[in-house]
């Protein structure tokens, strides 16, 4: 062994015989004494590679340095299982967990509030390239959101997805119990909009969703931007594909145009060649219960008097050319056996009694002017 002074703060100490047994350098090796630390350098057969122990580092604590400024050096920890190790490997900038069972545990227990707290954070960003479980709520500060990037191929078993809850083949079970109020909703949005008046006419959407189609023809290609679908085998109290709901139950409000539990709008101001429709509903199956009705107007829950049930309307300089067209087998145009019976003239549709004509329908012209329609018992 030789001894080099490089400098008054150190004290170098040169192996030149690997050989050297402990009892040369002190069983066990001591660097320093308690209290008094001394640095050390382990070279490699590279020039400028090297693992350095600094005493003075962290404020006197102490600090290994692998490597220097861009010449690094890897660092491997193996663990207890064969092929199991940690990595910092140099020449990729990363720090790697090999093996078939390696993980990453953060004991932390703070829950975090912020992108300053909690067990892990990191400043820029975080990349997952394989499946990300989450075993408890994922909340964001971001006012972007989330948002995907990939670039999606559409196969024949619709294997791409931006978010999923169970998958297009295999459903996820939720487990109801014999117990009151089992209620489930997967996608929860509630929001107060709160603060001052806008000065010009403002939408707030909650869900918007827009698909364009714009590039290539396609004769085969439908587009649905939303898709509901229930599949019911068992008895049930009631099924719904969407329901919808508006409220006006605490204070009286003023409406500038309108409010709809749904509103459509198509618009058509280029060519457009087929069948076009506001809306179509769609019953079919050969077990169709005979009670089976395509639209229902109702109004029911408290007092209510409904102005309208239906209205067929053409606004401004548009037209209606058959505001009402009864196609098919119909077996009743129209049928009025469940209209209350009241004196001539109460309602739009009232029951004159036993003789002949059985039913008179009142009709309003645009003046509000009455006219009638007749309805005979027989032909």
């Amino acid at each position: 062994m030789g001894k080099q002074q490089s400098n008054p703060q150190w004290t170098t100490y040169r192996i030149l015989d690997a050989t050297i047994n402990n009892a040369d350098l002190g069983d066990p090796l001591n660097i320093g004494v308690d209290g008094t630390g001394k640095g050390m350098y382990w070279y490699a057969d590279t020039a400028n590679y090297r693992v350095k122990w600094d005493e003075t580092g962290d404020s006197n604590k102490g600090t290994f340095e692998f490597g220097a400024n861009t010449y690094g050096v890897d660092a491997k920890f193996f663990g207890a299982t064969s092929g199991a190790y940690m990595l910092w490997d140099a020449s990729a900038d990363d720090l790697l967990l090999v093996g078939t069972a390696t993980q990453l545990g953060i004991a932390g227990t703070t829950t975090s509030s912020s992108t300053t707290t909690g067990s892990l954070r990191t400043a820029g960003g975080l990349g997952v390239v394989g499946t990300a479980f989450f075993g408890a709520l994922v909340t964001s500060t971001s006012t972007t959101g989330f948002a995907t990037a990939a670039t999606f191929v559409p196969d024949s078993g619709r294997t791409n997805y931006a978010y999923s809850i169970g998958n297009r083949t295999t459903e996820l079970d939720v487990t109801m119990a014999a117990a009151a109020s089992q209620n489930f909703e997967p996608f929860q949005m509630n929001i107060n909009f709160i603060g001052s008046n806008p000065t010009s006419s403002s939408t707030a959407r909650l869900l918007r969703i827009r698909s364009t189609h714009d590039t290539t023809d396609m004769a085969n290609l439908r587009i649905m931007n939303i898709n509901t679908y229930m599949d019911v085998q068992k008895n049930m109290e009631a099924a719904y594909g969407q329901m919808n709901g508006v409220d006006f139950t605490t204070n009286a409000v003023a409406l500038t145009t309108e409010a709809a539990v749904a509103a459509f709008n198509m618009e058509c101001t280029s060519a457009v060649t087929g069948n076009v429709r506001g809306i179509i509903v769609n019953l079919y199956g050969a077990t169709l219960p005979s009670t089976s009705i395509g639209v229902e107007v109702r109004s029911d829950g408290g007092a209510a008097t409904l102005g309208e049930g239906v209205r067929i309307w053409s606004v401004g300089s548009c037209a209606l050319t058959t505001g009402l067209k009864m196609q098919g087998t119909v077996t009743n145009a129209f049928d009025f056996t469940s209209c209350s019976a009241v004196t001539a003239g109460g309602t739009d549709c009232t029951a004159s009694g036993a003789t002949d004509p059985a039913y008179t329908i009142r009709v309003l012209d645009a003046a509000g002017a009455a006219g009638y329609i007749r309805v005979w018992a027989a032909a």
